[in-house]
Formats: structure tokens, C-alpha cells, sequence
């Protein structure tokens, strides 16, 4: 915008509403389009996920950014990110971190003690009430007593536990499958939202080009010729009327009851080879590492995530470049000592799993090429991609280019001729 004062243009930032224009497109095209339905579908959880990682992104804090779909999706084409590693400065951003939270803080604390006070006024007041009104049973043949009742199943006692904890497992199931859920949709486990984003976004071009309502008609017109009408009941002459259990040999009944019990004893017997496999393992591990056996979640479950202080930092390492001879010999373990892990391999007697004695992959000479000095006769393998890893990714270029084509360029006329009628 023009300045008077200064006699020049001012940069002024205008947000621009992005993700409701998108929306509102999305919602009239379908009004009209009721077959493009499921495509929006697959677009609209893209968009969403990518919507959360732009706010994941925004964040003044930079402990709480996440990796971003463009890097991601660099890494997957290129084989390397775009963006390099953040370096992070103590107390980065104050002016949207530590002293922002402060006084979100300090309010939320002054707004809680307010709700406080203002409940003890309510229950004080509610105690009151009831006991003014009093016990209103006219049961003349009521006890008084206290406690709970005791829950009875055909004049004896049950503990209510028998009943609570199948439910307890549901409800854990439930909690964990909600926290992963929202981990995967606010980035927290951002390969996986990077993944089920990339894949709605390549469902939702390919269930555009599906002509839906060509099928979903045909479809119908098979069902209503083929399930419906009066030579359904050929179907229930010839087919139905012979599965009575009158017409049931004996025979029949004794094959059927063969099978299911073979198939129940090969269900008993791989559960108890499940069951001492696992039981002879953890004895092992045990004995080899410790008494103490604790679960490692691949998934975060966490309820809560600890986040680094406003005066932790965090800086780039960036190693040393080495010769071809060098990084060879590193990568082989010479000068270092490799500790195995606890993996067990072995059915009788289990035995630790011994790392390969170089980190370098089958027909290369060194696997981290980027550390080997300028100019090394290693350095043209600049990946660690196999032929096939190359062909799928230079397969999927030429594809997602073929979609956008077919997709993105009707899309982008039919959008021009609605926004410039003529």
C-alpha cells in the first residue's frame, strides 16, 4: 500500500483464507458432483493432516516443529531432505515462547481459581438446598443403611470386578487407540501422517478418474434384475429347501464335527507353542540381561511429552570428512567396539545376534557417502539406492506427473471458467 508520509509503498501482510476458499470449492463441486464424493473424501483427510502440520509449523516455539510434508516428501524422491537440521538458540523467540506461555499461564491460573471459588459458592449452596428438602422416600418399608448394595448372582455374592475389568480392557484399548490417532493427526508421528496423507491425496486422484455413478447405476441394475423377482423362488425349491436339518445325514454331522475339532486342536496346539516360545525366551533374556523386562512402544502412547526448556539449545554436528581408506575402516568397527543388542535368534538354544562386521551394504564400498572427502573415487555413489529402489522411484515421478496432468489441469480450467465467467 501506498505511504504519504514517506512518499513510498509499505509492505502490509494480508491473510488470505486459504483452507475456507478450498472448502467452500470442494463443497459446491460436490453439491453438484454427488459422485466425486468419495474423492473429496481421500482429499479432505490430506488436507487436514496438512493443515495441522502448517500449524505445527507456525508455532513460535521451535521445540514444538515437526518435520513438514515438502521435506518428507524431498526425502522420498531425492533420497535426502531439502531442509537441513535446525539449530536452535537458547530463549529463541521470546517474544512468542517462554513469556507468551507466562501470561497464558498466569491467566489460566487466575481463571481457575475463580471457577474454584465460585464452585464452593455452588456446592455450598446445593448442600444447603438438600438439606432443607430432606430424605423424600415414602417407602414405608425402607432401611436405612450405608454403603454400596452387594451385587448377588442367584443368592451369592459376586465381586464386581468379574463384571468391571473386561471393560477396563476396552476402555484401555480405547484410550491408546485415541492418543495415537490424535499423535498421527497433529504430526507427532509424522512418518505416519506423512504416509496416510500421501495416500489419500494419490486415493483421491485415483478414485477422481473412477467414473462412480457409471457403477454404482449398473451395479444396481444387476442386483434388481438378478435378487429380486418371481424366479426367486427356483432359489428357494432346489437350493434352500434341501439345507433343512431333517435332510442332514448323520454323516454330514459327524464329517462337520471332525473338522471343527481338528481346527480346534490346531488353535490349542499353536497357542501353547506361542506360549512357551514366549515363556523360553523371556527365561533367557533373563539370564543374559536382568531380571527387569519392560515394553518398548513402537506407537507413542504417552499421555503426556516432555518438551525441552526456552534455554535448551541444540546445534548441527557436522562430522569430519574422511578418505575412502578412513570411513571404510570406521564403518568396519576398526578402533571401536561394537555392542551387540539383545536380539535372540535360535528355537533350542537361543543365542545373541551378532551385528554384520560393516555397516557399508552389498556392493558398495561405504554406506554414509556424503562424509567421504571431495574428490574420492567413492564419491559418485551419491545413494544407497538399489536398481529396483531407483526404477520405483523414477516409476512413481512419471506416474504422479501423468495424474497431476490428468487431474490438475481441468481442474485448474473448470476453476478459471467458474472464478472468469465470460
Amino acid at each position: 500500500v501506498p505511504s504519504y508520509s514517506t512518499r513510498s509503498l509499505k509492505w502490509v501482510d494480508v491473510g488470505f483464507p486459504i483452507h475456507s476458499s478450498v472448502a467452500f470449492i470442494c463443497a459446491i463441486n460436490l453439491v453438484e458432483n454427488p459422485e466425486l464424493l468419495p474423492s473429496f473424501c481421500f482429499l479432505c483427510i490430506g488436507w487436514l493432516l496438512l493443515a495441522r502440520e502448517e500449524w505445527r509449523i507456525k508455532n513460535p516455539n521451535p521445540w514444538a516443529h515437526c518435520k513438514s510434508f515438502r521435506q518428507l516428501l524431498s526425502a522420498l524422491i531425492l533420497g535426502k531432505s531439502s531442509m537441513g537440521p535446525l539449530k536452535i538458540q537458547p530463549k529463541e523467540n521470546p517474544e512468542g515462547g517462554s513469556n507468551s506461555w507466562d501470561k497464558r499461564l498466569e491467566e489460566a491460573e487466575k481463571k481457575a481459581k475463580a471457577r474454584a471459588k465460585k464452585y464452593v459458592r455452588e456446592q455450598a449452596q446445593y448442600l444447603k438446598d438438600m438439606e432443607e428438602i430432606g430424605d423424600s422416600n415414602e417407602d414405608l418399608a425402607a432401611r436405612e443403611g450405608h454403603g454400596f448394595p452387594t451385587i448377588s448372582l442367584a443368592g451369592l455374592p459376586v465381586d464386581p470386578k468379574v463384571y468391571l475389568f473386561p471393560i477396563q480392557q476396552y476402555l484401555r484399548l480405547a484410550c491408546v487407540s485415541v492418543r495415537v490417532l490424535k499423535n498421527i493427526i497433529v504430526w507427532e508421528e509424522c512418518y505416519l501422517s506423512f504416509w496416510i496423507a500421501m495416500i489419500s491425496f494419490i486415493l483421491s486422484v485415483v478414485c477422481f478418474l473412477i467414473p462412480w455413478g457409471f457403477f454404482l447405476k449398473w451395479t444396481s441394475r444387476i442386483i434388481a434384475w438378478v435378487a429380486f423377482g418371481p424366479w426367486m423362488i427356483l432359489l428357494d425349491k432346489f437350493y434352500i429347501n434341501h439345507l433343512t436339518e431333517e435332510e442332514m445325514t448323520d454323516e454330514k454331522k459327524l464329517e462337520y464335527t471332525n473338522k471343527r475339532k481338528k481346527w480346534l486342536d490346531k488353535q490349542k496346539e499353536e497357542a501353547q507353542l506361542a506360549r512357551e516360545k514366549a515363556s523360553k525366551l523371556r527365561d533367557f533374556k533373563q539370564y543374559m540381561f536382568g531380571q527387569r523386562i519392560c515394553r518398548v512402544n513402537i506407537l507413542k502412547k504417552d499421555r503426556y511429552y516432555d518438551v525441552p526448556l526456552p534455554t535448551s539449545s541444540a546445534s548441527v554436528y557436522n562430522p569430519k570428512s574422511k578418505s575412502l581408506g578412513e570411513l571404510a575402516m570406521q564403518e568396519a568397527g576398526y578402533h571401536r567396539k561394537r555392542v551387540n543388542g539383545q536380539q535372540l535368534i535360535g528355537e533350542m538354544i537361543p543365542k545373541i545376534y551378532e551385528n554384520p562386521s560393516t555397516e557399508a551394504p552389498t556392493g558398495r564400498p561405504t554406506k554414509k557417502t556424503d562424509l567421504l572427502e571431495k574428490g574420492s573415487p567413492a564419491s559418485f555413489y551419491d545413494g544407497n539406492d538399489s536398481y529396483s529402489a531407483a526404477a520405483i522411484k523414477v516409476g512413481s515421478i512419471i506416474v504422479g506427473a501423468g495424474a497431476i496432468t490428468w487431474f490438475g489441469v481441468p481442474l485448474f480450467v473448470y476453476l478459471v471458467r467458474l472464478l472468469l465467467p465470460e
